[in-house]
C-alpha cells in the first residue's frame, strides 16, 4: 500500500504524542490505525470482506442469509435478531453477498 501524507492541525499532533505516551513507542500511524478500527467496529460489522455497514446481505458460517440491522461495537445482530460478536470468529466467516436487500433481489432473480 502505497504511504500518503495527511495534513492535521497542530492541536491532533500534540494529542497524538499524548496517546502515544500512554500507549508507548507505536508509530503515529498505528495509533490512527487503532483509532479508526475502534471507531469503525461502533457502526460496521469487521468481517473478511472489510467493514460492512447496516442493511449489508450476507451468508453466515451455515451457509444462511441475513440482512445486517444493527451493530454495536460489541455485536452485529441480524434481521432474524441473531448475533455475533462484532470482530469475532462468526462474524470474520460472514462472507458479503450484496450491499442491500434490493441489490441482492436482483441478482436472485437473473
Amino acid at each position: 500500500m502505497k504511504d500518503k501524507m495527511l495534513r492535521v492541525t497542530s492541536g491532533v499532533i500534540d494529542d497524538l504524542k499524548v496517546l502515544k505516551g500512554i500507549i508507548g513507542s507505536a508509530p503515529y500511524s498505528d495509533i490512527i490505525e487503532e483509532l479508526v478500527h475502534e471507531k469503525l467496529l461502533e457502526n460496521t460489522a469487521f468481517t473478511k470482506d472489510g467493514y460492512l455497514p447496516v442493511g449489508t446481505v450476507v451468508k453466515d458460517m451455515e451457509g444462511d442469509t441475513l440482512v445486517i440491522k444493527h451493530v454495536t461495537k460489541g455485536k452485529v445482530i441480524f434481521n432474524d435478531y441473531s448475533a455475533v460478536f462484532n470482530g469475532g470468529g462468526a462474524c470474520l466467516a460472514l462472507r458479503k453477498l450484496a450491499d442491500n436487500v434490493s441489490e441482492h433481489n436482483l441478482r436472485m432473480e437473473e
